[in-house]
């Protein structure tokens, strides 16, 4: 199919998103076809190795049919799309905050429920009685004009199911 037949088809179903679907492989470098071998495919099994939960990984650079499956799961995971098991950016991005986040830095009381956010890395986890009790998590804190601040506060208020209005 032609460039220019695959662009008019992608306009009539729905815009750049329908190119992305109907355009040949070649047409697209961006994309990747599942479980290639990808430049940040070496920092993914690393980080996913840190991270363990996710099924083996080698760490050597090479897409084999069980870092794909690993990758999968951790896209699956995280919501992270296209999740075809290639290790993209946005894989790596998610995989490298999620290492790089300290949870000793959350100075949890060694007794009780803490929740804590690293507002660096963009990531949220759960202590109870000073240990891990949920894994860091990916989050996103704030808004232009909206700033978290950074701190210790108490929970003053629990409502179940609120939906919060105050950033939309």
């Amino acid at each position: 199919m032609g460039a220019k037949r695959a662009a008019a088809l992608a306009v009539l179903v729905g815009g750049s998103l329908g190119a992305l679907a109907l355009a040949p492989a070649s047409a697209s470098a961006a994309t990747s076809s599942p479980c290639s071998t990808t430049k940040y495919q070496k920092q993914v099994e690393s980080d996913l190795a840190k991270l363990g939960g996710y099924g083996a990984v080698t760490v050597d650079g090479k897409q084999s049919a069980a870092d794909c499956a690993a990758i999968k799961k951790f896209q699956t995971r995280f919501g992270i799309k296209p999740g075809n098991g290639s290790a993209d950016a946005t894989t790596g991005d998610v995989a490298q905050r999620l290492v790089a986040t300290n949870t000793a830095a959350c100075h949890a009381k060694s007794s009780g429920i803490e929740f804590c956010v690293d507002l660096t890395h963009q990531t949220t986890w759960v202590m109870k009685d000073g240990k891990v009790y949920r894994a860091p998590t990916i989050t996103r804190t704030g808004k232009k004009g909206y700033a978290t601040p950074a701190g210790t506060f108490t929970i003053n208020k629990r409502t179940r199911k609120e939906i919060g209005r105050a950033h939309v």
